[in-house]
């Protein structure tokens, strides 16, 4: 079963609401639209939804490259 996400016309990029689950594996299909009509819609590409990144452990600051407009980290 295939979800229609939007209907519009886009001139750069899409972006959508739907909260996706972390580490879960979504097929996409995109059909393009413009003043001649639509498109056929493409094969499903699957993608895997990014999860948050663990945090960084034994943060210091690296007085070397710290100044007063950057903080030089390492971990």
């Amino acid at each position: 079963m295939w979800v229609d996400l939007d209907y519009d016309i886009r001139t750069s990029f899409y972006t959508t609401k739907v909260a996706l689950t972390p580490d879960e594996v979504y097929s996409f299909k995109v059909r393009a639209r413009n003043s001649v009509g639509d498109s056929s819609q493409s094969e499903p590409i699957s993608i895997r939804a990014a999860k948050p990144a663990d945090p960084p452990i034994n943060l210091q600051n690296v007085p070397a490259i710290t100044t007063a407009y950057q903080v030089g980290l390492q971990w």
